[in-house]
């Protein structure tokens, strides 16, 4: 449980801590490549303007695109009419490319994968037509490729000394709530053992007072003593039936008939019940386990189903993969459901029923002496429990 837990809270903080450093990361990165490529478009701007009357004059003739591979700055003059009418670049057929990328975007300026290059480039408006001017970023583009990579890198190192570091905290905060419920469990075995004793004592006097004449009042308090005196007896046989399982003590396993305890148990608990009880059986089912944890197993979910079921039915179906208990019942709230297991834990529904809160954490323990799982789900009327087993024929 406290294992489960810790590794709950590691992955809580290490997915809270990366969440906040890849979103802190992520914004400073679109950052800085947006001042970049303002800076790089104002660039371009400043060009344009120290050669804008060079362009209007080129605008007027036509001329051949010169290359130039060492150039830096390129630019392509165009008509309204979309004629290329000159331009001097580094590369051969990069007019092409960045002509139909503004027709097919529209934008007042774009990048472009060109070979193994990387472009920026702005459409300005001249007197009779209009210019792209561009330069080469692929330093930039490779700047920003390796930052990428390494920022990634980064924060997977990151995460990694987060969820340790997260770990060592987690177990740290868990360490004294362990120790609270260690303590409490070994107090509860332990007052459950010396509270033992004092009641086989009440009991002794009980029964003594039994053979004396007693007045009808007295008969009264002596047959309310006696009820509280076996109530008393079972709530520790629960404790310690729970603390035997706090402290993992191992059950004797032998083969048991599934089937056939199931009916034994289905056919005492039909003469009291005030609803139909009906059982559907697989033949030859059988479990390595202790018989008489199982017997308690299936009495209390009965008994739970019968108390909290006053019309309708209660149906058992048991096969060689699980065993399902339905009841028609009053069914449990959605707030309670997760909480159903726990100890002393009982919800609004089930508080005017009485009990002491500990049949369902007992049932869970014997499931879980012979690694089995049980579960349940509930809707606003009816309740379903299933158990799983290591069932075999």
């Amino acid at each position: 449980m406290f294992r489960t837990m810790r590794y709950k809270l590691t992955f809580l903080y290490t997915l809270t801590f990366t969440v906040a450093i890849a979103i802190f990361v992520s914004f400073l990165f679109f950052m800085l490549q947006g001042v970049m490529d303002r800076q790089q478009v104002e660039e371009l701007q400043g060009y344009f303007d120290a050669e804008k009357a060079n362009f209007q004059q080129q605008a007027q003739q036509s001329s051949a695109i010169m290359i130039e591979p060492t150039r830096h700055f390129f630019y392509y003059i165009y008509r309204n009419n979309d004629e290329l009418v000159g331009g001097a670049s580094p590369y051969e057929q990069l007019d092409h490319a960045l002509f139909n990328n503004f027709h097919a975007n529209h934008k007042t300026h774009t990048t472009l994968a060109w070979q193994k290059e990387h472009v920026l480039a702005i459409k300005k408006e001249l007197q009779h037509g209009y210019v792209l001017v561009g330069k080469t970023i692929t330093t930039q583009q490779n700047f920003f490729k390796n930052a990428s990579l390494t920022l990634l890198l980064a924060t997977v190192i990151f995460t990694l000394l987060i969820g340790a570091i997260s770990h060592f905290f987690a177990g740290k905060a868990v360490k004294p709530i362990q120790n609270t419920y260690e303590l409490q469990k070994r107090f509860v075995s332990d007052a459950s053992h010396e509270l033992r004793t004092p009641l086989a004592v009440f009991q002794s006097s009980l029964d003594i007072l039994q053979t004396e004449k007693l007045t009808p009042f007295g008969q009264e308090v002596l047959h309310d003593a006696e009820q509280e005196s076996a109530h008393m007896e079972a709530l520790l046989e629960q404790l310690l039936l729970l603390a035997r399982a706090d402290h993992h003590v191992n059950i004797n396993k032998t083969p048991v008939d599934v089937t056939q305890l199931l009916q034994q148990i289905v056919h005492t608990f039909q003469r009291i019940s005030a609803v139909p009880i009906d059982l559907t059986c697989e033949p030859n089912i059988h479990v390595l386990g202790d018989e008489q944890k199982l017997k308690q197993l299936f009495y209390i979910l009965l008994d739970n189903a019968m108390r909290f079921t006053s019309e309708g039915a209660i149906t058992i179906v048991a096969s060689k993969e699980e065993i399902i208990i339905i009841d028609s019942g009053i069914g449990i709230n959605a707030e309670d459901l997760p909480h159903i297991f726990e100890r002393f834990y009982r919800g609004d529904t089930s508080r005017h029923k009485g009990g002491t809160g500990l049949g369902l954490p007992i049932a869970q323990a014997i499931v879980h002496q012979h690694d089995g799982t049980i579960t349940v789900k509930s809707s606003h009327k009816g309740t379903c429990f299933t158990v799983v087993l290591p069932f075999f024929s």
